[in-house]
Protein backbone atom coordinates (compact mmCIF):
# COMPACT_ATOMS: atom_id res chain seq x y z
CA UNK A 1 0.00 0.00 0.00
CA UNK A 2 1.25 3.48 -0.83
CA UNK A 3 1.91 5.38 2.36
CA UNK A 4 3.23 8.79 1.33
CA UNK A 5 0.67 11.63 1.40
CA UNK A 6 -0.32 13.47 -1.75
CA UNK A 7 0.29 17.16 -1.19
CA UNK A 8 -2.41 19.09 -3.03
CA UNK A 9 -1.84 22.69 -1.94
CA UNK A 10 -0.88 25.24 -4.55
CA UNK A 11 -2.44 23.47 -7.53
CA UNK A 12 -5.72 25.26 -8.05
CA UNK A 13 -5.27 26.45 -11.64
CA UNK A 14 -6.05 24.78 -14.95
CA UNK A 15 -4.18 21.51 -15.20
CA UNK A 16 -3.94 20.90 -11.46
CA UNK A 17 -4.86 17.24 -11.95
CA UNK A 18 -1.86 16.63 -14.21
CA UNK A 19 0.44 18.39 -11.76
CA UNK A 20 -0.93 16.34 -8.90
CA UNK A 21 -0.50 13.17 -10.92
CA UNK A 22 3.16 14.01 -11.58
CA UNK A 23 3.63 14.78 -7.91
CA UNK A 24 1.96 11.53 -6.90
CA UNK A 25 4.21 9.41 -9.09
CA UNK A 26 7.31 11.35 -8.04
CA UNK A 27 6.49 10.87 -4.37
CA UNK A 28 6.28 7.15 -4.82
CA UNK A 29 9.29 6.78 -7.11
CA UNK A 30 7.20 5.84 -10.12
CA UNK A 31 7.32 6.95 -13.74
CA UNK A 32 4.72 6.98 -16.44
CA UNK A 33 5.58 4.33 -19.00
CA UNK A 34 5.34 6.88 -21.78
CA UNK A 35 4.31 4.35 -24.34
CA UNK A 36 6.65 1.62 -23.16
CA UNK A 37 3.81 -0.73 -22.39
CA UNK A 38 3.57 -3.88 -24.48
CA UNK A 39 2.82 -3.66 -28.16
CA UNK A 40 -0.21 -5.88 -27.69
CA UNK A 41 -1.91 -8.17 -30.13
CA UNK A 42 -4.50 -7.27 -32.70
CA UNK A 43 -7.99 -7.72 -31.32
CA UNK A 44 -11.42 -6.73 -32.46
CA UNK A 45 -13.16 -3.79 -30.84
CA UNK A 46 -15.41 -6.05 -28.78
CA UNK A 47 -12.37 -7.60 -27.10
CA UNK A 48 -10.86 -4.19 -26.39
CA UNK A 49 -14.09 -2.94 -24.88
CA UNK A 50 -14.64 -5.97 -22.65
CA UNK A 51 -11.36 -6.59 -20.88
CA UNK A 52 -7.60 -6.88 -21.20
CA UNK A 53 -7.63 -10.66 -20.73
CA UNK A 54 -5.24 -10.21 -17.82
CA UNK A 55 -2.03 -10.43 -19.84
CA UNK A 56 -1.34 -7.42 -22.01
CA UNK A 57 -0.85 -3.97 -20.44
CA UNK A 58 -1.47 -2.07 -23.68
CA UNK A 59 -4.74 -3.90 -24.11
CA UNK A 60 -5.65 -3.18 -20.47
CA UNK A 61 -5.12 0.55 -21.01
CA UNK A 62 -7.11 0.52 -24.25
CA UNK A 63 -9.96 -1.46 -22.67
CA UNK A 64 -10.21 0.89 -19.71
CA UNK A 65 -9.83 4.09 -21.70
CA UNK A 66 -12.65 3.22 -24.11
CA UNK A 67 -15.02 3.31 -21.14
CA UNK A 68 -14.00 6.60 -19.51
CA UNK A 69 -15.45 9.19 -21.96
CA UNK A 70 -18.72 7.27 -22.16
CA UNK A 71 -19.04 7.10 -18.39
CA UNK A 72 -18.05 10.78 -18.06
CA UNK A 73 -20.92 11.82 -20.32
CA UNK A 74 -23.34 9.30 -18.83
CA UNK A 75 -22.81 10.65 -15.33
CA UNK A 76 -23.30 14.24 -16.49
CA UNK A 77 -26.60 13.35 -18.14
CA UNK A 78 -27.64 11.43 -15.04
CA UNK A 79 -26.91 14.54 -12.97
CA UNK A 80 -29.14 16.63 -15.23
CA UNK A 81 -31.93 14.09 -14.87
CA UNK A 82 -31.65 14.15 -11.08
CA UNK A 83 -31.36 17.95 -10.80
CA UNK A 84 -33.96 20.08 -9.03
CA UNK A 85 -37.06 20.43 -11.21
CA UNK A 86 -37.51 24.03 -10.07
CA UNK A 87 -35.12 25.01 -12.84
CA UNK A 88 -37.93 24.49 -15.31
CA UNK A 89 -37.02 21.03 -16.56
CA UNK A 90 -38.90 17.78 -16.13
CA UNK A 91 -36.29 16.37 -13.79
CA UNK A 92 -36.60 14.50 -10.52
CA UNK A 93 -35.44 16.96 -7.86
CA UNK A 94 -32.54 15.01 -6.31
CA UNK A 95 -29.96 17.78 -5.92
CA UNK A 96 -27.43 15.85 -3.87
CA UNK A 97 -27.64 12.82 -6.16
CA UNK A 98 -26.94 15.21 -9.04
CA UNK A 99 -23.80 16.39 -7.23
CA UNK A 100 -22.68 12.79 -6.80
CA UNK A 101 -23.10 12.15 -10.52
CA UNK A 102 -21.10 15.28 -11.35
CA UNK A 103 -18.35 14.20 -8.97
CA UNK A 104 -18.09 10.74 -10.51
CA UNK A 105 -18.21 12.28 -13.99
CA UNK A 106 -15.19 14.40 -13.10
CA UNK A 107 -13.52 11.29 -11.68
CA UNK A 108 -13.96 9.48 -15.00
CA UNK A 109 -12.24 12.39 -16.75
CA UNK A 110 -9.36 12.10 -14.30
CA UNK A 111 -9.12 8.37 -14.98
CA UNK A 112 -9.12 8.98 -18.73
CA UNK A 113 -6.29 11.50 -18.45
CA UNK A 114 -4.19 9.12 -16.38
CA UNK A 115 -4.87 6.18 -18.69
CA UNK A 116 -3.90 8.20 -21.75
CA UNK A 117 -0.63 9.13 -20.08
CA UNK A 118 0.08 5.58 -18.89
CA UNK A 119 -0.57 4.31 -22.41
CA UNK A 120 1.73 6.88 -23.98
CA UNK A 121 -1.06 8.36 -26.09
CA UNK A 122 -0.29 12.02 -25.36
CA UNK A 123 2.59 13.31 -27.44
CA UNK A 124 3.63 16.62 -28.95
CA UNK A 125 0.98 19.04 -30.19
CA UNK A 126 1.80 18.04 -33.76
CA UNK A 127 1.39 14.35 -32.94
CA UNK A 128 -1.80 15.02 -31.00
CA UNK A 129 -3.31 17.04 -33.87
CA UNK A 130 -2.41 14.33 -36.35
CA UNK A 131 -3.98 11.67 -34.14
CA UNK A 132 -7.05 13.84 -33.57
CA UNK A 133 -7.48 14.42 -37.29
CA UNK A 134 -7.18 10.72 -38.09
CA UNK A 135 -9.69 9.84 -35.39
CA UNK A 136 -12.21 12.34 -36.74
CA UNK A 137 -11.72 11.09 -40.29
CA UNK A 138 -12.28 7.51 -39.17
CA UNK A 139 -15.53 8.51 -37.50
CA UNK A 140 -16.61 10.53 -40.53
CA UNK A 141 -15.72 8.01 -43.22
CA UNK A 142 -16.16 4.64 -41.52
CA UNK A 143 -17.77 4.55 -38.11
CA UNK A 144 -20.78 6.83 -38.47
CA UNK A 145 -21.67 5.67 -42.01
CA UNK A 146 -21.96 2.14 -40.61
CA UNK A 147 -24.10 3.41 -37.74
CA UNK A 148 -26.31 5.31 -40.19
CA UNK A 149 -26.86 2.17 -42.25
CA UNK A 150 -28.04 0.29 -39.17
CA UNK A 151 -30.30 3.15 -38.07
CA UNK A 152 -31.90 3.28 -41.51
CA UNK A 153 -32.44 -0.48 -41.55
CA UNK A 154 -34.12 -0.38 -38.15
CA UNK A 155 -36.20 2.69 -38.92
CA UNK A 156 -34.73 4.65 -36.01
CA UNK A 157 -35.13 8.27 -37.05
CA UNK A 158 -33.78 9.57 -33.73
CA UNK A 159 -30.59 7.54 -34.12
CA UNK A 160 -30.31 8.44 -37.79
CA UNK A 161 -30.41 12.18 -37.05
CA UNK A 162 -27.95 11.81 -34.17
CA UNK A 163 -25.44 9.83 -36.24
CA UNK A 164 -25.78 12.10 -39.27
CA UNK A 165 -25.20 15.22 -37.17
CA UNK A 166 -22.17 13.63 -35.50
CA UNK A 167 -20.75 12.51 -38.86
CA UNK A 168 -20.94 16.03 -40.27
CA UNK A 169 -19.52 17.60 -37.11
CA UNK A 170 -16.57 15.19 -37.09
CA UNK A 171 -15.77 16.23 -40.66
CA UNK A 172 -15.63 19.85 -39.49
CA UNK A 173 -13.37 18.85 -36.61
CA UNK A 174 -11.00 17.00 -38.95
CA UNK A 175 -10.72 20.05 -41.19
CA UNK A 176 -10.03 22.34 -38.24
CA UNK A 177 -7.40 19.96 -36.88
CA UNK A 178 -5.68 20.02 -40.27
CA UNK A 179 -5.66 23.82 -40.34
CA UNK A 180 -4.31 23.95 -36.79
CA UNK A 181 -1.70 21.33 -37.71
CA UNK A 182 -0.52 23.39 -40.68
CA UNK A 183 -0.16 26.42 -38.40
CA UNK A 184 1.79 24.57 -35.71
CA UNK A 185 4.12 22.99 -38.26
CA UNK A 186 4.85 26.52 -39.48
CA UNK A 187 5.73 27.53 -35.93
CA UNK A 188 2.54 29.49 -35.34
CA UNK A 189 -0.52 29.22 -33.13
CA UNK A 190 -3.94 28.66 -34.69
CA UNK A 191 -4.98 32.08 -36.04
CA UNK A 192 -8.44 32.39 -34.53
CA UNK A 193 -9.94 34.85 -32.08
CA UNK A 194 -13.05 33.01 -30.90
CA UNK A 195 -14.18 29.40 -31.14
CA UNK A 196 -17.90 28.64 -30.97
CA UNK A 197 -19.48 25.27 -30.19
CA UNK A 198 -22.98 24.17 -31.16
CA UNK A 199 -24.55 22.68 -28.03
CA UNK A 200 -26.84 20.41 -30.04
CA UNK A 201 -24.70 18.70 -32.70
CA UNK A 202 -21.11 19.59 -31.76
CA UNK A 203 -20.40 21.72 -34.81
CA UNK A 204 -17.52 24.17 -34.34
CA UNK A 205 -17.28 27.60 -35.98
CA UNK A 206 -14.50 30.16 -35.84
CA UNK A 207 -14.64 33.92 -35.09
CA UNK A 208 -18.38 34.21 -35.75
CA UNK A 209 -21.40 31.97 -36.02
CA UNK A 210 -23.75 31.36 -38.89
CA UNK A 211 -27.31 32.63 -38.62
CA UNK A 212 -28.22 29.00 -38.11
CA UNK A 213 -26.04 25.96 -37.53
CA UNK A 214 -25.40 24.42 -40.97
CA UNK A 215 -25.67 20.94 -39.48
CA UNK A 216 -28.60 20.93 -37.05
CA UNK A 217 -30.24 24.27 -37.79
CA UNK A 218 -30.38 25.86 -34.34
CA UNK A 219 -29.89 29.66 -34.16
CA UNK A 220 -26.28 30.78 -34.20
CA UNK A 221 -26.97 32.83 -31.08
CA UNK A 222 -27.29 29.54 -29.18
CA UNK A 223 -23.65 28.61 -29.80
CA UNK A 224 -21.33 28.59 -26.78
CA UNK A 225 -17.99 30.38 -26.66
CA UNK A 226 -15.18 27.96 -25.87
CA UNK A 227 -12.77 29.39 -23.31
Amino acid sequence: MLSKPLVSSGYDSVGWYSLLDDQFFDLHGLDFAGGQVGEGKETDSDDRNRNCKGHDMKLCVEAADTQQPEHHAQHLFSAEKAQNSSQGRTDEGYDQVAKLFRATSAAEEIHARRLLRVGGYIGTTVANLEAGREGELYETNEMYPEFITVAEAEGRQDALITFEHAKQAEAVHADLYQKALDAVKAGKDFDVKTIYLCPVCGNVELNHTSDRCPICGIPGASFKVVE
